[in-house]
């Protein structure tokens, strides 16, 4: 039936057309947010609902848990914030407006073809900040395109907890900019999860990574891994570009990294945190400041190796190109 003749007959029938965008009902009546009972996104419609910032007092609360239960595919969408808990204020250094601080199951379910574009704002990716009583499991992203300040596939900025979440496609950022989050903060910790994608610094590009952008004050990284190509400036590696006071364990990278000073095949600047149990086979190409597993190292690395190719003008190291830290075992 054409679509002229599918609205004639809906006049006739004298049935309102404006029912037809009300948007997601989050489940039907029942769900009300608990554990138990879980706000449900069903499809488009429903995620919309969840996503948009007018709704952040019912599902971006503390305690409030949302359960994927389908694919969603955002193909054909420009986006230029955040999607979900967005920077309210485009070009501030601090996020302006509501953060997530729910519980949000993927469900083993993916979001794809997500492309966001505003390179002058802070806090870009699926999430633009992640609280610390938020936690975020069972994820994926297929083919993100996101080019942004402090971004990340999967969150911008990240206090809570993420774990079993993946991300793919491309990311293109300033500073602080990684695959699957551009900056973790506060303790937060990511658990069990991988980034495959193009990672690339723009203008100002300090502290790129293939995973996380920065680690600053206290986050961890647990049993993750970083296949990808990542390119910046300063203090850019495979998985972490900088690790300020945090911890990353059992983690291992592969793939490519190019860049100028502190170029690491893992973690470019290992500043004042600790890398345990880890490796590195990344093939890595740098000017000052280069190694396989780290470029610059003045926290502790334990138990480590790399093994991948590494070239660079000047302090060049098969594990650290310059060392003012600890490095045994």
């Amino acid at each position: 039936m054409k679509k002229t003749n599918f609205f004639a007959l809906m006049l006739l029938l004298g049935i309102s057309t404006c029912a037809l965008a009300v948007g997601g009902d989050m489940g039907g009546a029942d769900p009300n947010g608990s554990p138990e009972k879980p706000y449900l996104i069903e499809d488009i419609d429903d995620f919309d609902t969840f996503a948009d910032p007018n709704n952040a007092a019912t599902y971006w609360a503390a305690g409030i848990h949302t359960k994927l239960t389908t694919d969603i595919d955002l193909s054909g969408r420009t986006y230029t914030t955040a999607v979900i808990a967005p920077d309210m204020d485009d070009g501030m250094t601090k996020h302006q407006g509501a953060r997530f601080l729910g519980m949000f199951n993927g469900n083993r379910y993916t979001i794809s073809n997500m492309y966001i574009n505003q390179p002058d704002s802070y806090y870009i990716g699926l999430f633009g900040f992640i609280e610390s009583s938020s936690e975020i499991e069972d994820l994926g992203l297929e083919n993100a395109v996101v080019t942004g300040n402090s971004c990340g596939g999967l969150a911008g900025h990240c206090f809570g907890a993420i774990s079993h979440c993946y991300v793919t496609g491309t990311i293109s950022g300033k500073e602080n900019s990684g695959g699957l989050v551009g900056l973790q903060t506060g303790g937060g910790v990511i658990n069990n999860c991988y980034a495959t994608v193009i990672v690339n610094g723009l203008d100002e590009n300090v502290n790129i990574g293939g995973l996380v952008g920065l680690i600053y004050s206290s986050g961890t990284i647990n049993s993750c891994y970083s296949i990808s190509s990542v390119a910046g400036d300063s203090n850019v590696g495979s998985l972490v570009g900088m690790n300020g006071n945090g911890d990353i364990n059992n983690c291992f990278s592969s793939g490519t990294v190019n860049g100028n000073v502190k170029i690491g095949g893992l973690v470019g600047y290992n500043y004042s945190g600790s890398v345990m149990n880890c490796y590195s086979t990344s093939a890595v190409n740098g000017d000052e400041k280069v190694g396989g597993l780290c470029g610059e190292n003045s926290g502790g690395i334990i138990n480590c190796s790399s093994s991948g190719s590494v070239t660079g003008s000047s302090f060049v190291g098969g594990l650290a190109g310059w060392n003012w830290g600890t490095i045994s075992s």
